[in-house]
This record gives structure tokens, sequence and C-alpha cells, in this order.
């Protein structure tokens, strides 16, 4: 997949890069509905693709979608619940002005009810 992304990077292709993440995703999605644990944060199942720009409201915090699984933040890729350390332990935010907070910048959806529709707890 990597090496298709890159391929397809280069040509200027990121439709074709969007919609292979989009069947990826289902793929994932389908293993939830048969069975499998609901499974860890997956942006592009939430409708978000790479590049797209997620932020902490009432906060000058942004992310980048980076894949699937990963953000972009100054810099750095990390996961979300990294990221979420670190502003609490590094910049003094609390837990509750971090978790379940993310919004995407386009749509304005709150990350985790957006995950929770997708996602519903047995």
């Amino acid at each position: 997949m990597l090496e298709f992304r890159r391929k397809c990077e280069k040509k200027g292709r990121t439709d074709l890069v969007d919609e292979a993440n989009y069947r990826a995703a289902l793929l994932r999605k389908e293993s939830f509905k048969n069975g499998a644990p609901r499974p860890h944060i997956d942006y592009h199942i939430l409708g978000l693709k790479d590049g797209d720009t997620i932020y902490l409201p009432d906060t000058k915090i942004e992310a980048t979608i980076h894949s699937h699984r990963t953000l972009l933040f100054e810099g750095s890729e990390i996961y979300i619940t990294r990221l979420e350390t670190m502003l609490r332990e590094e910049r003094g935010f609390t837990s509750s002005e971090t978790r379940g907070k993310w919004r995407c910048k386009k749509t304005d959806i709150v990350l985790d009810e957006r995950y929770e529709e997708i996602y519903p707890k047995e």
C-alpha cells in the first residue's frame, strides 16, 4: 500500500490514494461487523482523508491526518493517544480538555461521536 501511495502521489493521483485508503477502511470496518472487537480509531472510516485537519476547540492545537491511524503534529508523526498525553504532561492540558473533544476542521464533526455511531458499544 505504501509503495502504491508513493507512486500515485508522484503522479499527482491523490484520488487513487484516497480510493485505496477508503477501500482498506471498509475492510477494517467489515471485520468489526463480523464479531471482531472495536478497533482503534481509524480516521478514514470516520470519513477523513490524509491531509485533513483536526483541532481541539478553544485552543490553537491542530493536527493533520497522516494515515488511517496517525497524525502529523508540529512536523512529527504521532498517535492521538500519545499526542493527548504529551499535551497533558508537557503543555498543562487536562484530560477533560483533550479526550473526546477533537473535531474535524472541515466538517466540525466530533471524532468520538462519529466513532460511536460507526462502532456502537454492545
